[in-house]
């Protein structure tokens, strides 16, 4: 079981880390062309921001959708009913739209910030 939270974990991680590669791409080329791309700025820019959508966007995602597939399992008086498993399926959804949105708008936020 401990497996299947491991890998949820590592693709909430992921999937902030690749939404903040691609909005950060998208955000040096559309205001900068691709010679933007060219410089050490850049560069920490997408190091840390990786790192940081990682750590700051995933974890939290991560820990929240626990917590609630958690609550919903102990509100429900059959914990094994395809309702609930549709439920959860819909809230991870949910939460992974969030995480995006949420990704790329701090990712925004900090590119008009430091250029």
């Amino acid at each position: 079981m401990s497996d299947a939270y491991e890998e949820q974990k590592a693709s909430s991680g992921g999937l902030a880390t690749w939404v903040f590669i691609f909005s950060a791409l998208y955000l040096f080329i559309s205001n900068g062309g691709v010679r933007s791309l060219i410089s050490l700025k850049a560069l920490a820019f997408l190091i840390v921001g990786m790192v940081s959508a990682a750590l700051l966007i995933g974890i939290p995602t991560y820990l929240l959708q626990r917590a609630i597939g958690k609550i919903l399992v102990k509100t429900t008086y059959d914990p094994f009913s395809p309702k609930l498993a549709d439920r959860i399926k819909c809230i991870g959804i949910v939460l992974m739209l969030m995480q995006i949105a949420v990704t790329f708008f701090v990712t925004k936020l900090s590119y008009e910030w430091l250029f």
